[in-house]
Protein backbone atom coordinates (compact mmCIF):
# COMPACT_ATOMS: atom_id res chain seq x y z
CA UNK A 1 0.00 0.00 0.00
CA UNK A 2 1.39 3.38 -0.93
CA UNK A 3 1.50 6.39 1.32
CA UNK A 4 0.62 9.94 0.41
CA UNK A 5 4.31 10.89 0.44
CA UNK A 6 5.17 8.16 -2.07
CA UNK A 7 2.29 9.17 -4.32
CA UNK A 8 3.41 12.81 -4.29
CA UNK A 9 7.00 11.81 -5.03
CA UNK A 10 5.81 9.74 -7.99
CA UNK A 11 3.69 12.65 -9.25
CA UNK A 12 6.66 15.03 -8.99
CA UNK A 13 8.89 12.56 -10.83
CA UNK A 14 6.30 12.22 -13.58
CA UNK A 15 6.03 16.01 -13.79
CA UNK A 16 9.81 16.34 -14.13
CA UNK A 17 9.83 13.68 -16.85
CA UNK A 18 7.06 15.53 -18.68
CA UNK A 19 8.95 18.83 -18.48
CA UNK A 20 12.14 17.20 -19.74
CA UNK A 21 10.37 15.56 -22.67
CA UNK A 22 8.57 18.79 -23.59
CA UNK A 23 11.83 20.73 -23.50
CA UNK A 24 13.74 18.15 -25.54
CA UNK A 25 10.95 17.94 -28.10
CA UNK A 26 10.37 21.69 -28.39
CA UNK A 27 14.00 22.82 -28.68
CA UNK A 28 14.46 21.76 -32.33
CA UNK A 29 11.26 23.63 -33.23
CA UNK A 30 12.19 26.77 -31.28
CA UNK A 31 15.74 27.04 -32.62
CA UNK A 32 14.76 26.43 -36.23
CA UNK A 33 16.51 23.11 -36.79
CA UNK A 34 16.34 21.25 -40.06
CA UNK A 35 13.27 19.19 -40.88
CA UNK A 36 15.06 15.95 -39.96
CA UNK A 37 15.98 17.27 -36.52
CA UNK A 38 12.46 18.61 -35.98
CA UNK A 39 10.95 15.25 -36.90
CA UNK A 40 13.31 13.50 -34.47
CA UNK A 41 12.07 15.83 -31.72
CA UNK A 42 8.40 15.29 -32.54
CA UNK A 43 7.99 11.96 -30.66
CA UNK A 44 9.62 13.52 -27.59
CA UNK A 45 7.23 16.46 -27.80
CA UNK A 46 4.21 14.15 -28.10
CA UNK A 47 5.36 11.96 -25.19
CA UNK A 48 5.88 15.10 -23.12
CA UNK A 49 2.31 16.19 -23.83
CA UNK A 50 0.96 12.77 -22.83
CA UNK A 51 3.05 12.72 -19.65
CA UNK A 52 1.84 16.23 -18.79
CA UNK A 53 -1.79 15.20 -19.24
CA UNK A 54 -1.23 12.11 -17.11
CA UNK A 55 0.48 14.08 -14.35
CA UNK A 56 -2.33 16.65 -14.37
CA UNK A 57 -4.97 13.93 -13.97
CA UNK A 58 -3.36 12.29 -10.92
CA UNK A 59 -5.48 12.72 -7.78
CA UNK A 60 -3.83 14.89 -5.17
CA UNK A 61 -5.74 13.65 -2.11
CA UNK A 62 -5.14 10.56 -0.01
CA UNK A 63 -6.29 7.15 -1.13
CA UNK A 64 -9.83 6.20 -0.07
CA UNK A 65 -10.02 3.67 2.75
CA UNK A 66 -11.14 0.25 1.60
CA UNK A 67 -12.64 -2.02 4.24
CA UNK A 68 -11.15 -5.47 4.57
CA UNK A 69 -13.14 -8.18 2.78
CA UNK A 70 -15.35 -10.28 5.02
CA UNK A 71 -14.60 -13.98 5.16
CA UNK A 72 -17.55 -16.32 4.87
CA UNK A 73 -18.31 -18.44 7.94
CA UNK A 74 -16.89 -21.94 7.82
CA UNK A 75 -19.51 -24.65 7.64
CA UNK A 76 -19.42 -27.17 10.50
CA UNK A 77 -17.66 -30.48 9.92
CA UNK A 78 -19.98 -33.40 9.44
CA UNK A 79 -17.60 -36.31 9.79
CA UNK A 80 -18.57 -39.66 11.27
CA UNK A 81 -16.29 -39.25 14.30
CA UNK A 82 -17.87 -35.94 15.25
CA UNK A 83 -21.37 -37.34 14.85
CA UNK A 84 -20.50 -40.37 16.99
CA UNK A 85 -18.88 -38.18 19.65
CA UNK A 86 -21.89 -35.88 19.74
CA UNK A 87 -24.19 -38.87 20.18
CA UNK A 88 -22.10 -40.31 23.03
CA UNK A 89 -21.75 -36.90 24.71
CA UNK A 90 -25.50 -36.52 24.66
CA UNK A 91 -25.83 -39.87 26.45
CA UNK A 92 -22.95 -39.47 28.95
CA UNK A 93 -21.30 -35.99 28.86
CA UNK A 94 -18.46 -36.67 31.37
CA UNK A 95 -17.08 -39.89 29.91
CA UNK A 96 -17.67 -39.10 26.26
CA UNK A 97 -14.13 -39.08 24.90
CA UNK A 98 -10.75 -40.05 26.35
CA UNK A 99 -9.10 -36.95 24.83
CA UNK A 100 -11.22 -34.60 26.90
CA UNK A 101 -13.61 -33.68 24.10
CA UNK A 102 -10.88 -32.61 21.66
CA UNK A 103 -11.06 -33.92 18.12
CA UNK A 104 -8.80 -32.68 15.35
CA UNK A 105 -9.51 -32.81 11.65
CA UNK A 106 -6.71 -33.40 9.17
Amino acid sequence: MTTTRERRAAAVALGLLAATLLTAGALPWLHGGSLTVRLLGLPLLLLGVLATLTAARLPSGPLPHRPAPQRPARPPHNCAACAARAATEAAAPAAASPAGGLHQHD
